[in-house]
């Protein structure tokens, strides 16, 4: 699939749908009072977070048919595009912390966030399911690109469990490398990142993933997008120790951090990680279309 001028046209309609339909107007149901506070699956009633999922949903279909005949491949950007702009509205990790200035107080703040992703998983993948469900209605062409790089699948559970392990160790260094705050001399801690270089860190990090996890697992985007929460919930059964959040505690101030991984919001590493992956996806088909083609002719 190239990605001619009515192809970005199509992306970017598809990407406005969700920003328009979750990150407008949508955003009263999850704005937090403080603006200054997270957004979080926590702001929500029951029946608001089953009114999102459904909204999620519906959001894909329409975009499945926006992207014809391309919407099988488009429309997944549609709802994590929504969720990007309540994660960019959201206030800092950094501000969280300063309100919690003790390590009892910041390990119960990250432990009521280790399963806060997995709701943000499930919204993305509700508009997954709502493009399934469209090529229910009106499946799409078979181009020739999809016959000479037909969407793989998992072969084994080891196959799948070696592309996860994969997935969160790159994301991790790669987060780790590249979301970084003002540096400070007085230890090896990280400072809060600014939210476009979260937003760099993210989309780098499940882009790399899944372009690692296509190019040698054979598999598509799908499971770096799962890691996104993996990795939120390991790290901080990792990085959440009492001894380690102790020491930065004391040591350091409020916006300073054992690991970046602890500067980003749980709505941030789901909603930029799933754009990330599907570019990464498709990036790794580009690669070895060109290696086909242009290395060995």
């Amino acid at each position: 699939m190239e990605l001619s001028w009515i192809n970005k046209t199509r992306v970017s309609l598809v990407m406005g749908l969700g920003i328009l339909m979750i990150g407008v107007w949508a955003w009263p149901m999850v704005s937090p009072g403080d603006p200054y506070a997270l957004v979080r699956s926590s702001n929500l009633t029951f029946v608001q977070m089953i009114t999102l999922v459904l909204l999620a949903l519906v959001t894909g279909m329409v975009a499945y048919f926006l992207a014809w005949p391309y919407g099988r491949e488009m429309a997944v950007l549609a709802v994590p595009a929504g969720l990007s702009i309540w994660a960019m509205r959201s206030g800092q990790m950094g501000t969280m912390t300063q309100a919690a200035p003790d390590a009892s107080s910041r390990l119960a703040l990250y432990h009521s966030l280790m399963l806060e992703p997995f709701f943000w998983l499930v919204v993305v993948l509700a508009g997954m399911v709502g493009v399934r469900w469209a090529t229910r209605l009106k499946p799409c062409p078979v181009f020739e690109f999809e016959k000479l790089h037909p969407t793989p699948k998992a072969s084994s559970p080891t196959t799948i469990l070696g592309a996860i392990a994969a997935s969160l160790a790159v994301a991790h260094l790669t987060i780790s490398a590249f979301a970084q705050g003002p540096e400070i001399s007085s230890g090896p801690v990280s400072t809060q990142p600014a939210n476009a270089q979260i937003v760099f860190a993210v989309f780098m990090a499940f882009g790399l993933s899944a372009f690692v996890i296509r190019t040698w697992f054979g598999m598509d985007f799908l499971w770096p997008f799962l890691s996104t929460a993996l990795l939120y919930l390991v790290g901080i059964l990792i990085y959440g120790r009492s001894s380690g959040m102790s020491h930065v505690a004391e040591a350091f101030p409020g916006v300073c951090f054992i690991t970046p991984l602890l500067s980003i919001t749980p709505i941030q590493i789901v909603a930029l990680g799933a754009i990330g992956a599907v570019a990464g996806y498709w990036s790794s088909i580009r690669y070895q279309y060109w290696r086909l083609h242009e290395v060995h002719g």
